[in-house]
């Protein structure tokens, strides 16, 4: 079965649901290269309701050698990105608050990208301190893919760019959220607005 994004409950979630939720499950580098990978795979195929995202997280790249990472992306993710329950990359994107090389984290970003575009799928960020460099990828590459931006928590201005340029934003609904958010919500178009279980505290 093919889904749009209108159709998923739980855009970006590292639990399962048991009630029939349609939801898309990440799945981080440490796990795809492990066997908890292949299960997730196998549990994805045996449920209607279940997607998955795969992606290099910027807080992952120290974890692994650079090598490796695009020996990753370059030769595993193809692969992964041509099975039916893939719907998206991510979680990829970048992060001014660690410090992970801003422009290692930018070619690895980059480089999630092409695939997104190769394989025609939405992509899944993490951004922190760093939406002007996003809004310049976009500038620039001008993708044709749709861009989720994960725990979305800044300004109704910044809220407006990211929508202009094709892309959404993702809030956990079941936390308490900010003025700052809730006056957002009000003032964009609900239809660029996905629900999400799980959200990065310190995003910005």
């Amino acid at each position: 079965m093919t889904y749009n994004l209108s159709d998923i409950n739980d855009i970006h979630t590292h639990h399962d649901y048991d009630d029939g939720t349609v939801y898309v499950k990440n799945l981080q580098l440490k796990e795809l290269l492990t066997d908890s990978g292949i299960s997730e795979f196998e549990d994805a195929s045996a449920r209607k309701n279940k997607l998955l995202s795969i992606g290099v997280h910027p807080w992952e790249i120290n974890d692994f050698p650079e090598e490796q990472i695009f020996s990753c992306i370059d030769r595993l993710f193809p692969t992964l990105l041509s099975h039916q329950k893939v719907f998206a990359i991510g979680e990829c994107g970048l992060d001014k608050s660690i410090s992970t090389d801003l422009t290692l984290q930018k070619s690895i970003f980059n480089k999630q990208i092409e695939l997104s575009e190769q394989y025609h799928k939405p992509m899944i960020l993490h951004v922190v301190r760093a939406y002007n460099e996003i809004i310049e990828f976009r500038k620039k590459l001008k993708p044709e893919q749709p861009w989720i931006i994960h725990g979305f928590n800044n300004n109704e201005i910044i809220a407006r760019k990211l929508i202009e340029m094709g892309c959404y934003l993702s809030i956990n609904m079941n936390k308490p959220l900010t003025g700052k958010i809730q006056h957002t919500i009000q003032n964009i178009p609900t239809e660029f607005i996905l629900k999400e279980t799980d959200t990065i505290e310190n995003a910005k």
